[in-house]
């Protein structure tokens, strides 16, 4: 029923436009009737027997040499004249246009020159030449006196301004001859207003806009009359504006006049000198320009009006704004701002009932946006003020919500209307907490908008909805990564005099209420439920499908991993030691205890092993994304080789600090140090058995099980390796590893080539003869330049022994791995 009602709307708003356009076509049909009928008169004085045919020859004859009609469109109308049949509304239309199309050509035939009229049957008119004519007509008729009254109009305000500046005559006798300036501008307005309405109405807009600033400068250059006269006559001047915009049908009259009247001031710097005046001047011109937009809604004028009027503002307020002198004005000009174009907007869309375009929602979103980021920055910056930034927020959802309620009593066909307006209410109401208790929220902010306009696009399946919403999700994301950057420390600790409470702070709420939103927008994109109102091989669609998933995993990453950062920054702060004057301690220890540094990054690869797990099983078990699946397996193994190349090398640090007691007597040093790393081990441990369990997927195409294979065997390997330095360290051996760790690699390789002849799998074969080429070269190469007689003796014999096994490994399963039983082969 709904879609049926919304159709009925859509094509009453189109018999209504059609009407108009008929009415139009019918007023210009008179118009030719008109002239046609005095041109007969003229002609009947001279030859009443020629009166008829002669100039209907003539403008036949003409207007199939200069304006030819189509033959065709003759025929229809002809067709239709004799058809007996109701016509339909297209073929009435269709019939007017035509009608229309010959009447004008009669017009233009009937006011060509006498050169044009005796030209050849069979000369064409060029094209180009008829575009230079149009474009000639158009700057000489129409862009040059346009022109011509914006000069004029500078040019009264620039003698004023050097009349001020050499004091070449009386204040009141500036303001006399600006005003006869404006008066003689007018007189020849109204003069020339029948035979040439639209330059006239160029005149006439011109003389309002001088008015307008001669008003102003009569009080606020020389205040030769008080504040409410000026305010007075600028309102009369408001009031005829509007009047002869409407009378004459002109937006050029209310553009000149209106919106060139407070650029004049802006330029002289008005707004600096006399702010209390100009803005509430400002705001006069705005209440003309609300009358106009709401009767008239020109587009282009609420557009200009609107532009102009916020960026003087801003100009102003970065340029000039001083807390202690513009409070009160700013406070008092940012409503009347911001509810004239909020009324102009909404009554006009109540009025006439029509479909809000994207258009109509950047104006609502700015004008929302601009009014309470400005607002928010005022009451901020006050001592008194920012006690009531919750206040102020609660105010602007208590005004949308009312805006919604008025929507859904009018029963405004477009529900989008309703439904943003509604958000916009939501979005107001659900920052009001952070907002109070200083939070982020202009990050918040965006991400509610965007959700707001992702939920209407996609469940409405409005495509403009939806790509506004991306647009404002790539900004929420950037907002919290700068939240991010300024709140805390991503990689490095700094010094801080603030406590910090870990997931209960500002912060973390913040990005907390962020994410959550985000998990939601992701949860409405998969759902099957709704249809996508835009085409899913568009480059939005195609951009969001893979940026939004990885900037909400970043997002689920960060927001636990810089709690765990701060948390060990507080640590280290607290942990500050004056060890200055001490030249044996290390220079790392002098600023606090190195130690906790180390902690700090083991832990924080601890936390993205975890993490990493959590997102493996999440889509292995339930979103099963081939694309995440590539991704994750591939971040799975760069997070383990950071454990294994930085993590077990923190941990040894930790490990020599614990036996050797490095500054104990300041620091505490206990047995955590070596359980560290077993810890660390256990996550790493359940991201290998997890990644392990994920490449058998069978929802994940590329085959990743060789190379993890071999990845699986060197983690292995290197946490061997480490695992025998650790414990030769704790028992106190002073030998160095080189031994132990070349018998190690060597047994390990024979360990591989007995699995791959076991499991059939080649690689680990061929990885085992690069573990003992790799142990040859440190053999011949490190090892023997180190070691002693006998320990050269045992590695030598120990990895020959070796080598012998695996060969005899190979002879012994020859023909398992290679088929063959020739042991010469």
């Amino acid at each position: 029923m709904t879609e049926d009602h919304q159709k009925i709307q859509d094509l009453l708003a189109r018999l209504e436009a059609l009407s108009k356009q008929q009415i139009h076509f019918q007023q210009e049909i008179n118009q030719l009737h008109n002239k046609i009928d005095q041109l007969r008169s003229s002609l009947a004085a001279k030859d009443y027997s020629e009166k008829v045919s002669k100039p209907d020859t003539e403008l036949k004859k003409s207007r199939e040499t200069v304006l030819p009609v189509e033959p065709v469109a003759e025929e229809e109308v002809h067709a239709e004249a004799a058809t007996p049949e109701e016509p339909s509304v297209e073929e009435e239309i269709h019939a007017e246009a035509v009608a229309t199309d010959k009447a004008s050509a009669e017009e233009k035939v009937t006011e060509l020159p006498v050169e044009k009229e005796l030209r050849p049957a069979g000369e064409k008119v060029k094209p180009s030449s008829r575009i230079k004519s149009n474009l000639e007509e158009f700057i000489g008729g129409n862009l040059i006196n346009k022109i011509g009254i914006i000069i004029i109009i500078l040019g009264v305000g620039i003698g004023v301004k050097y009349a001020i500046d050499h004091d070449l005559i009386s204040p009141l006798v500036r303001i006399i001859l600006g005003y006869m300036v404006g008066f003689g501008l007018l007189g020849f307005a109204l003069r020339l207003r029948k035979k040439y309405e639209n330059f006239s109405a160029v005149l006439l807009s011109g003389s309002m806009a001088i008015f307008y600033f001669i008003s102003y400068a009569f009080h606020a250059y020389y205040e030769l009359i008080p504040q409410w006269i000026a305010f007075a006559l600028m309102v009369v001047i408001t009031v005829l504006t509007v009047a002869t915009a409407i009378r004459y049908n002109r937006q050029v009259i209310a553009h000149i006049g209106l919106v060139g009247a407070y650029i004049v001031p802006f330029i002289f710097k008005e707004t600096n000198n006399r702010p209390e005046i100009f803005f509430p001047y400002m705001a006069i011109i705005n209440a003309g320009i609300m009358v106009l937009a709401v009767k008239k809604y020109w587009v282009s004028l609420y557009y200009s009006s609107f532009l102009t009027s916020w960026l003087i503002f801003a100009s102003w307020f970065i340029l000039y704004y001083q807390s202690a002198d513009h409070f009160v004005l700013a406070i008092a000009i940012l409503p009347v701002f911001f509810i004239t174009f909020y009324l102009v907007f909404l009554l006009h869309k109540l009025m006439n009932k029509g479909k809000i375009s994207f258009e109509d929602i950047l104006v609502l979103l700015t004008n929302s946006f601009v009014f309470y980021g400005f607002g928010y920055y005022v009451l901020k910056n006050h001592a008194t003020g920012e006690n009531y930034l919750g206040l102020f927020t609660i105010i602007n959802a208590v005004l949308h919500a009312f805006i919604s309620m008025l929507i859904y009593t009018r029963k405004f066909p477009d529900r989008n209307f309703f439904y943003f307006v509604s958000g916009l209410a939501l979005v107001f109401i659900t920052i009001t907490i952070p907002v109070q208790l200083d939070g982020s929220w202009v990050t918040m902010l965006w991400t509610g908008e965007a959700a707001l306009l992702f939920w209407i696009g996609r469940t409405r399946k409005d495509g403009v909805y939806e790509k506004l919403s991306y647009a404002l999700i790539y900004l929420a994301f950037i907002s919290l990564a700068h939240d991010w950057i300024k709140n805390f420390e991503l990689f490095n600790i700094i010094k801080s005099d603030s406590s910090f409470t870990p997931m209960l702070n500002m912060n973390f709420i913040t990005s907390a209420i962020c994410i959550a939103v985000f998990i939601s927008i992701y949860i409405l994109h998969r759902n099957q439920k709704y249809h996508i109102g835009i085409n899913k091989e568009s480059g939005f669609f195609k951009m969001f499908t893979w940026l939004f998933p990885a900037f909400l995993i970043l997002a689920l990453y960060f927001i636990f991993r810089l709690e765990i950062g701060n948390y060990f920054n507080q640590l280290y702060q607290n942990s500050h030691t004056d060890l200055s004057g001490m030249e044996e301690v290390p220079f790392k220890y002098r600023s606090g205890d190195y130690d906790i540094k180390c902690m700090r990054s083991v832990w924080l690869i601890n936390y993205s092993l975890i993490f990493l797990a959590v997102l493996s099983i999440l889509n292995m078990h339930k979103l099963k994304s081939r694309e995440l699946a590539t991704l994750n397996i591939i971040f799975n193994a760069l997070a383990i080789f950071t454990f294994l190349a930085l993590g077990l090398n923190l941990s040894g640090n930790l490990r020599d600090s614990y036996l050797n007691n490095t500054l104990g007597e300041f620091y505490h040093r206990g047995i955590f140090h070596i359980w560290i790393r077993y810890v660390a081990y256990f996550f790493a441990g359940s991201l290998l058995y997890i990644s392990y369990r994920y490449v058998n997927q069978k929802f994940i195409k590329t085959d990743f099980r060789m190379l993890f294979d071999i990845f699986l065997h060197i983690t292995f390997l290197w946490v061997a390796s480490s695992e025998l330095i650790q414990w030769l360290d704790i028992a106190g051996s002073d030998e160095s590893y080189k031994l132990e760790l070349s018998i190690l690699w060597g047994l390990y390789a024979v360990l591989l080539i007995i699995l791959g002849i076991w499991k059939k799998k080649k690689h680990l074969r061929i990885f085992a003869i690069v573990v003992f080429g790799v142990t040859l070269v440190k053999l011949f190469i490190y090892d023997i330049a180190h070691l002693d007689t006998i320990s050269k003796t045992i590695v030598f014999i120990v990895l020959g022994v070796l080598m012998l096994i695996t060969s005899f490994l190979y002879i012994k399963y020859r023909k398992v791995l290679f088929g063959s039983t020739d042991e010469d082969s």
